[in-house]
């Protein structure tokens, strides 16, 4: 079977386990190291790159194939609602939706999705789109040229830690009984991160990620099981009735399990993922690393139907080439045509030259009409106009405090402009803000485009300065002209002169 190279990685290190591919496959190799300075992918992905060639030499990986595992937090994960249409037709189906709800253009992403099983109760089909960036992707393909291998697969975080509880649910299937017609939640805890995955059915459900800031003295429990609570209620909005039948702890310890148990009333397991192993003694380098060897060996052996590849997404099927059958019929209809035209060409021409003669003169006399009401016309246009850019500053401030997301934690705006536009433009906005998260800002711009009919102009965020406010971004928006219905124009027009 032919082998990859599985990789994950923080700012500080990186992690890597060379695998055959498919079912009951051998790990081969295992390796993990701190990035050095001045070679990080972020300030040197050529040198990143000629780095990780000497050490997974070293290390004797052979397998040129190399798939990436990102942080869930960089992925921008949507439910997205579909009318009930065949398997094939999806892709189209989801890349319209998802341009018409992304605040970035989908040329500048990566989009890929999960199809969902078809739900008792729920007349369409749902699916889970992904987006990634494509400069983030094209980082890795420099890396991993500079690292001499090829870039087969990026997929996210929540993803692998599914496709792991899902296997290791089978190697305990005994001791679980009846799970395969409940959910599975699968909780990774450490460096102030926590990843949750609810597997349902053999397929990711729902994903959710947060960073929770840590303070020495501080247990925190409580906003560990605040962010469980939020995901299973955004779970069972997509599956109503949906329940956790057990779950998995990466990381943590025994007193967060507990407090797991305690909440969700059903057996919570702190397990670590290379004791758990059948092949533990190959994973030995990984040790007081859990998260990052569950992410690897989530990889691993595929059990999750579909899956989810950034580099790769799911294409609609390739139409055949309906040329000849269209050649044939076209030269059949010509032949019927020429001969239906000689004997009714000249009738035809006939009638034909009548109507014209016929709508020249309409022409003349609307022609007429029309120039007697254009100052009129013209007069109300302009009035029209005035009214449309005399906007209340205050209401559009108001109405935009009231779209930010996230209740008591959401984002905010330290500077705010508004100017008059000119145009097709009524007016333009722009701002600068925090939030504490990016899907925040996300669905913030997904509601000013679709709710509001703004034109967003997606800007590149930052680290901001305030600790609890980490996401800095720039509000940038476009107050478009709406273009009246042609009934409704026209009424208006006839009531003003």
């Amino acid at each position: 079977m032919p082998e990859v190279l599985v990789v994950t990685s923080d700012r500080q290190r990186v992690s890597a386990l060379q695998t055959s591919e498919g079912e009951g496959g051998r790990i081969a190799a295992v390796w993990t190291g701190e990035w050095p300075e001045g070679k990080t992918p972020a300030q040197n992905p050529e040198g990143a790159g000629a780095w990780l060639r000497g050490e997974w030499s070293s290390a004797g990986f052979t397998a040129k194939s190399v798939w990436v595992i990102v942080p869930r937090e960089e992925v921008v994960l949507r439910h997205l609602e579909l009318p009930n249409a065949p398997d094939e037709e999806l892709p189209d189906m989801v890349r319209f939706q998802a341009a018409s709800r992304s605040s970035v253009p989908l040329d500048q992403v990566c989009l890929d999705f999960i199809p969902l099983a078809r739900f008792e109760g729920r007349e369409g089909r749902d699916v889970l789109a992904a987006t990634f960036p494509k400069t983030t992707i094209e980082s890795f393909q420099k890396i991993v040229t500079a690292a001499d291998r090829e870039l087969v697969g990026v997929s996210f975080s929540s993803h692998a830690l599914g496709e792991w509880g899902e296997q290791t649910d089978r190697r305990h299937a005994a001791s679980l009984p009846g799970h395969e017609a409940d959910a599975t939640l699968v909780l990774a805890w450490g460096n102030s991160r926590v990843d949750l995955s609810v597997v349902c059915g053999r397929e990711l459900t729902f994903a959710h990620s947060a960073r929770i800031p840590v303070t020495e003295g501080v247990d925190p429990t409580s906003t560990v099981l605040a962010e469980v609570s939020r995901t299973l209620v955004a779970g069972q909005r997509l599956r109503p009735g949906l329940r956790v039948d057990h779950g998995w702890l990466v990381g943590g310890d025994a007193l967060l399990a507990q407090a797991l148990e305690t909440r969700l009333e059903c057996a919570f397991q702190l397990i670590d993922p290379i004791v758990d192993h059948p092949q533990a003694a190959q994973l030995k380098k990984l040790q007081g690393q859990p998260i990052a060897a569950a992410l690897l060996l989530g990889v691993r052996h595929p059990s999750i139907t579909p899956g989810l590849n950034f580099l790769k997404p799911r294409q609609p099927p390739a139409k055949r080439d309906p040329r000849k059958r269209q050649i044939a019929v076209a030269a059949a209809a010509g032949l019927l045509l020429a001969f239906l035209g000689a004997g009714g060409g000249v009738l035809r021409l006939q009638s034909l030259d009548r109507q014209i003669a016929k709508l020249y003169s309409e022409k003349v006399e609307l022609e007429t009409v029309v120039k007697g009401g254009q100052p009129v016309l013209n007069a109300s246009a302009t009035i029209g106009d005035w009214n449309l850019r005399n906007i209340n500053q205050l209401q559009e401030l108001v109405s935009l405090e009231g779209m930010m997301p996230g209740d008591t934690e959401r984002p905010y705006l330290s500077e705010y402009v508004f100017a008059v536009g000119s145009g097709d433009v009524l007016a333009k906005i722009g701002g600068e803000g925090s939030a504490r998260t990016r899907d925040h800002v996300e669905a913030l711009f997904d509601d000013l485009a679709v709710k509001q009919g703004y034109r967003v102009a997606a800007k590149q965020m930052t680290i901001s300065r305030d600790p609890e406010y980490q996401h800095r971004y720039t509000l940038d928006l476009t107050v478009p002209k709406k273009k009246a219905e042609p009934a409704k124009a026209a009424a208006e027009t006839g009531k003003k002169s």
